[in-house]
């Protein structure tokens, strides 16, 4: 008896130590898939195309380019990164969408960062109750921007979508890369370690005179 007591106040314990925090997005910096790369050292993927591990292309065509390539483009985040202008000027622009796993009503923090070689790169962002447009800028150079900012989950699963929205300049680049999506807040957490620690030196002097009592 004394020993399945102590089982369960170990699996106590264990259910309290909060879970690695990390980002539940798949692939985020493109790495992944089934990349076939051209004479740039690039791939343009159409609508519809799950070539990418994780993701679904959405709206027009976009270019999943690799490091190094004739455009001097880098990633932000390992070896490949998206153009979501593909090789036309202009729009219709590209993107891309995933489902993820969500707590409901639970906070999530996204971030990406967005790429803009002359003028202004914007994207398109969507989660739940969140919509809005991240932009980056640059008059010299490849240019990297952070975007963040904070979702809830409506539900158990969560659709993520990316979609260029403009790009000033001649609208010939922007850039997509280093996406991640990280809980935030859990309205419903389970117990913290200090609450069963505290639990368990409550109840060991009881299972002391439970087993006296039982010899």
């Amino acid at each position: 008896m004394v020993r399945h007591t102590l089982i369960f106040l170990w699996s106590i314990f264990l259910l309290g130590i909060p879970a690695t925090k990390g980002s539940v997005i798949v692939n985020g910096d493109f790495e992944l898939g089934g990349f076939v790369p051209n004479s740039d050292n690039a791939m343009s993927l159409v609508a519809s195309s799950a070539t990418m591990t994780g993701w679904t292309v959405i709206g027009d065509s976009l270019a999943w380019i690799s490091t190094p390539n004739p455009f001097l483009l880098q990633a932000k985040s390992g070896t490949k990164f998206l153009d979501l202008t593909d090789y036309a000027q202009g729009g219709p622009f590209g993107g891309v969408r995933q489902s993820i796993n969500t707590i409901t009503n639970a906070v999530y923090q996204i971030s990406f960062d967005v790429g803009a070689v002359s003028g202004t790169s914007r994207i398109q962002v969507t989660a739940n109750n969140l919509s809005d447009i991240a932009s980056s800028s640059a008059s010299n150079g490849h240019t990297w921007t952070t975007y963040s900012s904070f979702f809830t989950a409506g539900s158990s699963s969560t659709t993520i979508e990316f979609i260029g929205n403009q790009a000033d300049g001649g609208g010939h680049y922007i850039g997509l890369d280093n996406v991640k999506v990280e809980l935030f807040h859990n309205p419903n957490p389970v117990p913290e370690p200090s609450c069963c620690f505290l639990l368990m030196f409550s109840v060991l002097p009881r299972m002391r005179s439970m087993k006296k009592l039982l010899r």
